[in-house]
This record gives C-alpha cells, sequence and structure tokens, in this order.
C-alpha cells in the first residue's frame, strides 16, 4: 500500500522537485515517520498544510463524482 522512495530526490531535476513537494507523497512519508520514530525531526508545518489540501481535493472529487451520478 505504502511504496517506499527507491532514489534521492536530490537526483530529480529541479522542476520535477519543485513538483514534488507539492504531490501527497513526501509530506505523507515525512509526516508517518514523525509519528512512528520518537526523537525524529519533529512534524513539519508544510506537510500539515499539502497532505489536508490534497484530502479536501480528493474528497470534493468524490462529492462531485456522487452527485454527478445521481
Amino acid at each position: 500500500m505504502f511504496s517506499p522512495i527507491t532514489f534521492p530526490a536530490s537526483q530529480l531535476p529541479d522542476w520535477f522537485r519543485a513538483v514534488h513537494d507539492v504531490l501527497p507523497f513526501r509530506p505523507a512519508r515525512d509526516l508517518l515517520r514523525a509519528g512512528l520514530v520518537s526523537g525524529g525531526q519533529g512534524v513539519n508545518w508544510p506537510d500539515l498544510v499539502v497532505l489536508p489540501a490534497w484530502c479536501l481535493v480528493g474528497l470534493a472529487v468524490s462529492v462531485r463524482a456522487l452527485v454527478r451520478r445521481s
């Protein structure tokens, strides 16, 4: 269900690294690690903005699809 990152983000081009930062994969990974590992780096506030924003987008798309079907 949760696929690990198989290569470092530093190998990505700069423009793709910027896109990667607003996709939900890195923030989900960082928040999962912060919750599981004690004494780690802690919670990063931008991750707490990006991940719920994606959740809201997914919820809006799902509700729209359900309303459209009825």
